[in-house]
């Protein structure tokens, strides 16, 4: 998801449907979508429930630690914030590319893609209006990789 899409998460935004687990996330455009975390959501609902600050005011799922001058309620965490926070990761784990959150989403996608996923549910998933913009950014993607996604869906069983 984009970074304005994650620090805008609430609580109240995981959702389970039986046994499908799903994020309800509100993307560009006021447009909501559900993303599928079918081995992210436990971790996330335990999280909700006991792993932020217990005198917390707010629905947010993700807050800082600093808490505001005005009211000392937590603040939300902002994308600077989480720039931040990929950067310092990024060093610790001792990546010398720039690393910047977008390249996750990117990432994601490209992953996805070279596994062979079905490019509309993709363009569901990721919150992309038409599969134009699938075309356009990932079309780095090689003959082989086509050549290998096709190959696993042949063998797949």
């Amino acid at each position: 998801m984009r970074v304005g899409e994650l620090i805008g998460l609430r609580t109240t935004d995981l959702v389970a449907q039986g046994r499908a687990y799903y994020i309800k996330v509100a993307g560009k455009g006021s447009r909501q979508r559900l993303v599928p975390v079918p081995r992210l959501f436990k971790r996330l609902q335990r999280f909700a429930q006991r792993g932020r600050p217990r005198d917390i005011r707010t629905d947010r799922l993700f807050v800082s630690l600093r808490r505001s001058a005005r009211g000392g309620d937590y603040e939300p965490l902002t994308s600077s914030c989480v720039a931040q926070m990929v950067r310092n990761l990024a060093e610790t784990a001792g990546v010398k590319k720039r690393v910047y959150p977008h390249v996750f989403r990117h990432s994601f996608v490209t992953y996805e893609l070279t596994k062979g996923m079905n490019p509309v549910q993709l363009a569901q998933i990721v919150g992309h209006t038409s599969l134009g913009m699938i075309q356009q950014v990932y079309a780095h993607l090689s003959p082989q990789d086509s050549y290998e996604a096709m190959l696993k869906t042949l063998t797949d069983e």
